[in-house]
């Protein structure tokens, strides 16, 4: 059986992980955060 777990940490500072079936986990984050001229909606 081959499993692969993905996850999120949802918010304005997104941050996300994967592990792989051979056991390697890979992660990073995504920013967005609205700058102070940009429209939050």
């Amino acid at each position: 059986m081959i499993n692969t777990i993905l996850c999120f940490d949802l918010g304005t500072k997104m941050g996300w992980a994967i592990c792989g079936a051979d056991g390697h986990i890979f992660s990073g984050t995504a920013n967005f955060q609205t700058s102070r001229f940009e429209s939050k909606g």
